[in-house]
Order: structure tokens, then sequence, then C-alpha cells
């Protein structure tokens, strides 16, 4: 994650694609609605415990798990000739432009 997300930043709101998780020290410093959109490769565990590690400011902190999905699977690495992971597909870019509809 890169640190686009810091009191200084020009954006209004991140997700994070089937993320790899940060330390605790930078996930204070995301201050601006997030969303974290993950694979089977980032568990629930692993998702909650993230989201546990941000800021309590943040106005919106959410996290949505596709156990059947592999990581990359919202960019270069999703096979959308499996409608399976097409439906899931659609259903991660609906939920971006929900989150973005909201905060931006």
């Amino acid at each position: 994650m890169s640190y686009c997300s810091i009191p200084s930043t020009p954006f209004s709101a991140v997700v994070e694609l089937h993320p790899g998780f940060v330390g605790k020290a930078v996930a204070e410093k995301i201050c601006i609605p997030l969303l974290a959109i993950c694979s089977k490769d980032e568990t629930e565990e692993q998702a909650d415990a993230f989201m546990k590690r941000l800021n309590p400011a943040i106005p919106s902190k959410h996290y949505v798990v596709f156990p059947e999905r592999e990581h990359g699977w919202l960019s270069a690495r999703g096979n959308l000739n499996n409608p399976q992971v097409l439906s899931d597909y659609e259903q991660g870019y609906r939920l971006m432009l929900e989150f973005f509809g909201k905060w931006l």
C-alpha cells in the first residue's frame, strides 16, 4: 500500500483490491474511507485484524472476502470465461462503484 491516504492526501476514499495487508504503523495513518475487497488469500481473520488497526476516526472502513477467488481476480488474473468468476468480478466492481458513489 502506498501512503496515498495519509492526512495530506488529495484523495477522498480508497479501495484496496486483494490487498496485502500492512502493519499497524501504516494502518494508523490512513484517514479516509477504505474498502478492502479480498480474495481467498486474504482471510477473514486477516481482514478483520487489518480493520482493527486502522485509525478509529475513519468514517467508513469495510471489507468483503470472496473466499473462492484467487489473488488478482479483479485485475489481471481473473478468468472471465468462468461464469462464477465473472459474476464475482461484476459484484466486486459494483461494490467499488457504490463505495465511491458514497464517498467521492
